[in-house]
């Protein structure tokens, strides 16, 4: 779906019938996603997040600068930056 007024209330709607439903899924990470700690948890795991932080961190010899180039909107409102 392209992104205008109506998708954050489409997505909302989607993620709250999923968990309602008991479905685990994931979702396309595009800059229009919306993702949350919370939605991010509810889709990976707290173990899987805390995997792709630490290899984050190990592939960027855990320099701040050099993360913070490669960060995006949508890995800040995630929680991932």
């Amino acid at each position: 779906m392209i992104k205008d007024d109506r998708f954050p209330e489409f997505e909302r709607r989607l993620d709250a019938a999923f968990r309602e439903a008991g479905i685990r899924y994931s979702m396309h990470w595009s800059k229009n996603s919306g993702i949350d700690p919370d939605k991010l948890e509810y889709m990976y795991g707290a173990t899987k997040i805390a995997s792709w932080k630490a290899a984050r961190q190990a592939v960027f010899g855990n320099d701040a600068t050099l993360m913070e180039m490669f960060e995006t909107d949508a890995m800040v409102d995630a929680g991932l930056a």
